[in-house]
């Protein structure tokens, strides 16, 4: 199993957000980046592997909706993909 974590979309990056699946994690990614799933994955930060950070291992998905939210999400933090 694998799960993921990210700082992109934290308030100041100061904290982690995690996500229990791929699908999870781009969901969010998508909202951040108010772009498709494409434009994620064919982005340079995508390919280099500066969105998020794999981890072996299983967490549970209400651990991270209640992690997350108690973190909070910044939606409208102007972020910006660079194309490949």
């Amino acid at each position: 199993m694998t799960y993921y974590s990210t700082d992109i979309g934290t308030y100041y990056g100061s904290s982690k957000l995690y996500f229990a699946n791929s699908s999870d994690l781009m969901d969010h990614l998508q909202a951040v980046y108010k772009c498709t799933a494409n434009e994620i994955e064919f982005s340079v930060e995508w390919r280099d592997g500066e969105l998020f950070t794999k981890h072996n291992g299983s967490i549970d998905a209400q651990f991270c909706d209640n992690h997350n939210k108690s973190h909070g999400i910044d939606y409208e933090c102007g972020l910006e993909l660079e194309a490949k």
